[in-house]
């Protein structure tokens, strides 16, 4: 009965899912078509300095860290963006993969290895991100809730019937 499950494939929605008779997802393919794989979403960089992001110092680090990013296979370009806020910087990085594929999530884990300089953090973010991390948590908390609804559903059923064989027989 669960067999099917095995083969399913968690993504988040994009215009990969909509049916092509649909008039958006005809003008998508056609602006791939013409214009690139419409990579337009990019990586989100967040940086933050723990000072003035336009000081001497921090731009150096900045620098450095975004080269190192810049070196990750799959990243296209690197585009610092005029977003600065306090001790916080915002950086856009573009990759060849669409966001959704295999690719996209191995580029995701690899910008993340890349340890950012002394006083700078930097946190990932964006679609391919998100799905990245959407994964992760699945396969950590899944067990644990297919446990409850098997213990729920096993105490539920020896409440109502009596019977610890039919319980049993449920959850197996």
């Amino acid at each position: 009965l669960g067999l099917p499950f095995l083969h399913v494939r968690l993504t988040t929605a994009d215009i990969s899912i909509v049916p092509q008779s649909y008039s958006s997802k005809q003008v998508s393919d056609e602006l791939n078509a013409n214009f690139g794989n419409g990579n337009n979403e990019p990586i989100v960089v967040l940086l933050h300095t723990g000072g003035s992001p336009t000081s001497p110092q921090n731009q150096a680090k900045t620098k450095s860290y975004l080269a190192q990013l810049a070196r990750v296979a799959g990243i296209t370009q690197v585009a610092p963006t005029a977003d600065v806020s306090g001790s916080d910087e915002l950086v856009n990085l573009y990759q060849q993969n669409t966001p959704q594929s295999g690719a996209a999530k191995t580029v995701i884990k690899q910008l993340r290895q890349v340890a950012p300089p002394n006083g700078l953090q930097a946190q990932i973010g964006g679609q391919s991100a998100q799905l990245v991390d959407l994964l992760d948590s699945l396969q950590r908390h899944l067990p644990y809730a297919l446990g409850i609804i098997a213990v729920t559903t096993s105490l539920l059923l020896f409440l109502m019937l009596g019977s610890l064989v039919i319980p049993i027989k449920a959850v197996i």
